[in-house]
């Protein structure tokens, strides 16, 4: 009965966690395990359930940082302040009505029901139309802007959180890509091919939309880690602030047609 099964389920994490050659998949509802490689250096797993994680120190994959950086920068924010990084809401700029984020995408519309239907971005807060190629302005909020006071620790510590805000938030979007929005694409995507008017083929591009989401948002979490730790040049941070900026808003497009386009019109439309 279910005593067994727990019994069991005991043995099996007392085994794996007992053996240095074993390891559990970080990712999310997965219970499944890996024998590590027989090397030094650590290499990529990538496991049956989509995670990719690494082998050295066994967390998300975190290119394009060591897993020296990702111990450095798991240890900061262990040590930083727990209510800065909690904030689950924010007032919209013109009507301050608080805001809850349940998506990834990084558009945010103030409810027109409630609010004031104003359309911002909710990492920096500004106006959402000055986030496009013609404004000069394209995800320009990926800069960190220094601030004047000359306290050096309080200088780090709001450079820090700009910078740490920005990986939650890519983190929360990451995982929500790979959870509850997955989920929604495989639906849709079911609720397509029982009409019976097309195939698999037509509609595997959703779910490797949210794969690309997924790898991306992985990816760019960890440019700012890198970003904190790095000391670049001028023209050096420049130009990565410049790769940075354009793979933010590629992806804020992907994610925002993902997330954004009526899905079920088309399903109707077929029916």
């Amino acid at each position: 009965g279910r005593l067994l099964e727990r019994y069991e389920r005991f043995e099996l994490e007392s085994f794996v966690e007992g053996n240095p050659s074993l390891a559990w998949c970080p990712g999310p509802r997965c219970d499944r395990a890996a024998q590590l490689p027989a090397m030094t250096e650590a290499v990529q797993i990538l496991c049956p359930c989509g995670t990719q994680w690494c082998s050295g120190c066994k967390s998300d994959l975190h290119s394009p940082v060591t897993c020296e950086v990702v111990k450095e920068w798991a240890k900061m924010n262990k040590s930083a302040d727990d209510a800065w990084l909690s904030m689950h809401t924010k007032p919209c700029p013109k009507c301050k009505r608080p805001i809850e984020k349940n998506g990834g995408c990084m558009h945010m519309t103030c409810s027109r029901q409630n609010g004031c239907g104003h359309e911002f971005c909710w990492i920096c807060l500004a106006d959402w139309s000055l986030h496009g190629q013609n404004t000069g302005g394209y995800y320009a909020c990926n800069r960190y802007k220094p601030r004047d006071e000359g306290d050096e620790a309080r200088e780090r510590a709001q450079r820090f959180f700009h910078f740490s805000s920005r990986f939650t938030e890519h983190e929360r979007a990451q995982h929500f890509a790979s959870t509850k929005h997955r989920d929604k694409v495989k639906l849709t995507a079911d609720q397509v091919l029982a009409t019976g008017l097309t195939t698999a083929k037509h509609v595997e591009f959703l779910d490797e939309a949210v794969v690309q989401i997924v790898s991306c948002r992985r990816f760019l979490k960890w440019t700012y880690a890198h970003a904190f730790v790095s000391d670049l040049h001028e023209s050096q941070q420049q130009l990565f602030d410049l790769h940075q900026a354009q793979l933010e808003g590629t992806l804020e497009r992907l994610s925002d047609i993902m997330e954004n386009t009526a899905w079920d019109e088309y399903t109707r439309r077929l029916a």
